[in-house]
C-alpha cells in the first residue's frame, strides 16, 4: 500500500513540476511575443483550453475578454470557451462582448487573403496598328521577307 502511495505521490509531483514549467513557458512566451501567439502555441503543443485560460487568468493585469478572443482566433471552439471561461469566473457580460466581437471580425474580414494595392488592370489592349494584317494604321516595313512569299 506505501508503495502504491508513493508512486501516486511522485506522479502528481512530476506533473505539478511539468504544469509550473508549462505555466513559465506560457508567461515568457506572452511578454516576449504576446497573448496571440503565445495562445496559439500551447494550442499546438496540446494543451487544454481550461489549463491555458487559468494559465493566461494567472497572468496579473490579464484581460479576460482578450483571451477568450485569442483563443477564438487560435480556433478553439465558442462554445467551449465560453463554457471555460464561466468556469473560471469570468462574467457573462464579458462572454457575450467577446464572442460577439469575434463574430463581428469575422463578418468583415471577407478577403483576408487579397493582396493590398491597386487593382489589377483586366482590360488588357492590344495595339493593332503597325502590326501586318492588324487593320488600321501602316505597317512597318518588315525587315525579314516571309517564307512564304520567295
Amino acid at each position: 500500500m506505501k508503495k502504491i502511495m508513493m508512486i501516486i505521490a511522485a506522479t502528481v509531483l512530476s506533473c505539478s513540476f511539468a504544469f509550473a514549467a508549462n505555466m513559465a513557458n506560457f508567461t515568457n512566451t506572452v511578454n516576449t511575443l504576446g497573448l496571440d501567439q503565445a495562445v496559439a502555441e500551447a494550442m499546438a503543443e496540446g494543451n487544454s483550453i481550461d489549463d491555458i485560460m487559468t494559465q493566461a487568468l494567472a497572468i496579473e493585469g490579464m484581460n479576460p475578454q482578450a483571451i477568450i478572443l485569442a483563443m477564438l482566433n487560435a480556433g478553439a471552439d465558442v462554445g467551449a470557451v465560453a463554457t471555460v471561461a464561466a468556469k473560471n469566473g469570468v462574467s457573462a457580460q464579458v462572454i457575450a462582448k467577446a464572442t460577439q466581437q469575434f463574430a463581428s471580425k469575422g463578418q468583415q474580414d471577407t478577403q483576408a487573403y487579397t493582396p493590398a494595392g491597386p487593382a489589377p488592370r483586366t482590360v488588357v489592349s492590344i495595339p493593332v496598328s503597325g502590326v501586318p494584317g492588324g487593320g488600321g494604321g501602316s505597317a512597318p516595313a518588315e525587315r525579314y521577307a516571309s517564307p512564304s512569299t520567295l
